[in-house]
């Protein structure tokens, strides 16, 4: 229950005092630090100091980044140069390739194969994959032949 509380009082804080506390802090960024490496670099270290403390409370690391990402969204003022630095910087740098790697790290395909596991695991997955998009598709107003080549690769 106190994990609880704390998640929703860092919701609340991020969509209300950490929002404007953000868009002060991009102003800020934006006189003090060279363009944009100390902007990358402060924002890198405020990542990973947000993601230790909400692991010190008991919140996933991942959800404390988001809502630093909450708090630092683009808002109507302000220009999105920021954002589309940041936006750059981790898709190539940390999105696809450290995610692939820690999982990858954790994976003993020879000493955990199971053949029958394997192929249930990629059936499942075709279905989900095919059936959420039909689905998708077909509750936003596409008739069934469409929405089902929506799930089509």
């Amino acid at each position: 229950m106190q994990s609880f509380i704390i998640l929703v009082g860092f919701f609340v804080f991020a969509v209300t005092l950490g929002r404007a506390a953000g868009k002060r802090a991009i102003i800020w960024f934006r006189t003090e630090f060279a363009w944009p490496s100390g902007f990358l670099g402060v924002t890198a270290m405020m990542v990973l100091l947000i993601a230790a403390g909400a692991e010190a409370v008991g919140i996933h690391a991942v959800l404390g980044s988001f809502l630093l990402g909450v708090m630092l969204a683009p808002q109507e003022d302000l220009v999105d140069e920021e954002h589309q630095v940041i936006l750059q910087f981790t898709t190539s740098f940390f999105a696809a390739p450290v995610y692939f790697v820690s999982i990858g790290l954790k994976v003993d395909f020879i000493n955990n194969f199971d053949l029958f596991i394997s192929l249930w695991i990629l059936f499942v997955a075709c279905i989900g994959k095919i059936a959420g998009s039909a689905i998708g598709g077909w509750l936003g107003g596409m008739n069934h032949r469409q929405a089902l080549a929506l799930s089509a690769p």
